[in-house]
């Protein structure tokens, strides 16, 4: 699937709980004659890691794909996160023989934090996935008719139509009586120029620069605006 600014920080989330219960497999740390894991160590603090780590794996992850099991709120993300990283930060601080897995525990939880933080502030998700040229969820803005797609344009304002030019009077010379009397032919009407139409009404960049699009009713701008 495609990340956007609406699914980024739910995915980020998902991706860290994955990573934090594959990383309890690895070396937390070392022992005399090699290392060992946190499931060969703890009976506690590996169960609890285990159940954060696929807890938001599966909640942030069916978020993210449109079929979460329940709501998942921001808030409930960045409560696990920092849960997460409040364990592996104290077990990384006291202990004096962290190995890899600690610290791809301790990646993975602050994973889980940054996704929260990203999942409740779609604004920043925004500029997160714009600097990483990821898909966004905006609309597009429909190019004026006649251009193509990524032509730039002036701002479109009501097109004034071309004023219609009267019909010269003809005047008709009426033949002279008589043998000899030629008939005069009554003048041609010049050709009226044909009115150029507006552009149809859309969706076009805002000519008042307060904000990315203004609707034109085909006739007028209106006060609809699109960020």
């Amino acid at each position: 699937m495609r990340a956007t600014r609406s699914n980024l920080g739910y995915l980020i989330a998902a991706a860290g709980g994955l990573l934090l219960f594959l990383s309890l497999f690895l070396s937390w740390f070392s022992v005399p004659g090699g290392s060992a894991s946190l499931w060969e160590i703890f009976s506690g603090v590996d169960i609890l890691h285990a159940i954060l780590g696929l807890a938001v794996a599966t909640l942030a992850g069916g978020h993210a794909l449109g079929r979460p099991p329940v709501a998942v709120p921001p808030v409930v993300l960045t409560v696990l996160g920092i849960v997460a990283v409040t364990l592996v930060v104290e077990y990384v601080l006291e202990s004096d023989n962290a190995a890899l897995g600690a610290f791809i525990g301790l990646l993975a939880s602050a994973a889980i934090l940054a996704g929260a933080i990203l999942a409740g502030r779609p604004d920043l998700a925004g500029r997160v996935a714009d600097a990483a040229g990821m898909a966004t969820d905006r609309p597009a803005a429909a190019p004026p008719a006649g251009l193509a797609p990524g032509t730039t344009t002036a701002a479109p304002g009501p097109s004034a139509s071309a004023p219609s030019t009267a019909s010269a009077p003809t005047t008709s010379v009426q033949p002279a009586s008589g043998a000899g009397a030629a008939a005069a032919t009554p003048a041609a009407s010049p050709a009226q120029p044909a009115e150029s139409a507006g552009p149809p009404a859309g969706w076009y960049p805002d000519p008042q620069g307060q904000a990315r699009l203004r609707y034109w009713d085909g006739a007028a701008w209106t006060d609809q605006t699109s960020a």
